[in-house]
């Protein structure tokens, strides 16, 4: 296979298009596809007599950070993925009109919280709050003038 990549981003895989529902029977391969997928290296998960990946915290971590479905990994089954998609892509549509009323210095107030929460681990709602106060007191100043 070609080191290739799909995504402008590059951080997917051809081989996720490939993918054979036989290959991904058990957890443990479940867990290469993502590795391979994603160009994650091996996390080294504990795993039980029977090759089954125990369900520890340092499974747990590895999920929450690489954004794995614990359903799928754990267990194969694909509607967790399939919810979770689809609950993003409406919560997305539901945000798109709002987004679109606000002007070019509002949406750089809400870069600038969204930075603070993914760059500097500022909580979100921390983010949140401090981008409504100023977007409040930015739409009272401009409202004035």
């Amino acid at each position: 296979m070609t080191d290739q990549r799909v995504c402008a981003n590059d951080s997917v895989h051809p081989e996720v298009f490939l993918a054979d529902h036989e290959d991904l029977a058990t957890c443990e391969q479940r867990k290469q596809a993502f590795c391979l997928w994603f160009d994650l290296p091996d996390p080294g998960l504990r795993v039980d007599e029977d090759g089954g990946i125990l369900i520890d915290d340092v499974f747990l971590t590895w999920c929450e950070e690489e954004g794995i479905s614990i359903d799928w990994l754990a267990c194969g089954d694909p509607k967790g993925m399939a919810t979770a998609f689809r609950e993003r892509q409406q919560g997305r549509n539901k945000m798109e009109p709002i987004l679109a009323k606000l002007d070019e210095d509002e949406v750089n107030m809400l870069t600038f919280a969204m930075n603070a929460h993914v760059k500097n681990h500022v909580p979100l709602d921390q983010a949140m709050e401090t981008f409504e106060k100023s977007l409040k007191e930015y739409r009272k100043e401009t409202s004035a003038a």
